[in-house]
């Protein structure tokens, strides 16, 4: 699974790196080129689902704060 977070983000190339560069020459041929771009497409999607959840969580966590609050007028 890839981290997204920014100081993690060379792991998330490493992966897709290690992923894609079956013969371990270090270089991404051009065969190799179609599975990267599919395997970084993958980690982004993994990346904006996180993000998207982590989103959702701390906006519940608000609301929940929020609602303990109580007005009299």
């Amino acid at each position: 699974m890839a981290v997204c977070y920014p100081f993690l983000a060379y792991y998330s190339c490493r992966y897709v790196w290690a992923k894609c560069d079956p013969d371990g020459d270090g270089k991404i041929s051009r065969d190799e080129l179609t599975p990267l771009l599919a395997a970084w497409k993958e980690v982004a999607l993994q990346c904006t689902e996180q993000r998207m959840s982590i989103a959702d969580e701390q906006e519940e966590e608000r609301a929940k704060q929020s609602s303990k609050t109580c007005t009299i007028l």
